[in-house]
């Protein structure tokens, strides 16, 4: 099966069906990440702390990690740079 990245795949118990997520963009939301642990998981629980105290909703949330995580650490930082503003 392939999806791409607006879509994920949802599974309720034997059922499953492709989920339509947001499509990402800049919300001009700061983020800032100097000082902070290079980790992979540390640095997106920092941008998902800020997206959800920016008032975006759990779709949107869930469509970044979803495309965050889709691939490498360089992905993840691209994703995360076209999504927030750093400083």
């Amino acid at each position: 099966m392939t999806t791409n990245q607006n879509q994920h795949n949802v599974q309720a118990g034997s059922e499953r069906r492709m989920e339509k997520l947001p499509q990402l963009k800049q919300t001009g939301i700061r983020v800032k990440l100097i000082n902070t642990d290079g980790n992979a998981f540390s640095i997106l629980g920092v941008v998902l702390h800020a997206l959800r105290k920016g008032g975006c909703g759990e779709d949107f949330i869930k469509a970044f990690m979803v495309e965050a995580t889709r691939s490498d650490y360089q992905h993840l930082l691209a994703v995360i740079a076209d999504t927030v503003e750093i400083e």
